[in-house]
């Protein structure tokens, strides 16, 4: 499941600041997911609610690529 692309999707953990600097760019939650030593449903819960990241130190963002 890798190698598939379910969705034009970037997946990002950025920083909880106003700045919101990218601390890992992955291609798909499941990825990130594995980077952040967590499950690909807390990412998605996390990018759903639109979490601060204010307890773990970083917010989830997933943005559109452009083709």
């Amino acid at each position: 499941m890798l190698g598939k692309r379910s969705d034009p999707m970037l997946w990002m953990a950025v920083t909880a600041d106003r700045f919101e600097l990218p601390l890992c760019v992955e291609e798909s939650a499941t990825i990130l997911a594995r980077k952040l030593h967590t499950t690909e449903s807390t990412v998605r819960a996390r990018k759903l609610r639109q979490n601060s990241g204010k307890i773990c130190g970083y917010r989830i963002v997933a943005v559109e690529e452009e083709r």
